[in-house]
């Protein structure tokens, strides 16, 4: 227990610092992940895939022996607002679900997505207040 007891003998304890990232880098990776994921929506429903988890749409009939596709966006595991609080759209066709995909993609290109993908996006742990300055247990 001498080692332990004598620990600040080596340096100042300290809790492991928090990785600092650059905001329009975390960004960018963000547009990145969204479009390649957009993507993988579009080959799904362009193969007619079966839907399943993870995925961001789903297909119900109409009725009439056509399906309509309930198509989403997603960050990670949460829903985008699409219109207000629905998080849902119904397209009527293959083509309009791709076109969707396709423009929601061309859309977070241009960074009309940005403040959506911020408020989804998974929040970083806040290191407590004390823990911003190195803790000592010298007097």
């Amino acid at each position: 227990m001498e080692f332990l007891n004598n620990i600040a003998s080596f340096g100042t304890p300290q809790r492991k610092p928090t990785k600092r990232v650059n905001e329009s880098e975390q960004l960018a990776k963000m547009r990145e992940n969204f479009a390649t994921r957009a993507g993988r929506q579009i080959v799904l429903i362009k193969d007619g895939s079966e839907e399943r988890k993870g995925s961001w749409y789903f297909t119900e009939p109409t009725g009439s022996g056509q399906v309509r596709y309930i198509v989403s966006l997603r960050n990670g595991a949460k829903l985008l607002p699409l219109s207000g609080q629905h998080t849902h759209l119904g397209a009527p066709s293959l083509d309009k679900a791709v076109a969707f995909y396709e423009e929601a993609i061309a859309a977070c290109e241009r960074g009309e997505l940005d403040d959506v993908l911020k408020a989804t996006s998974r929040k970083t742990k806040k290191q407590p207040a004390d823990a911003a300055s190195p803790q000592s247990d010298q007097p």
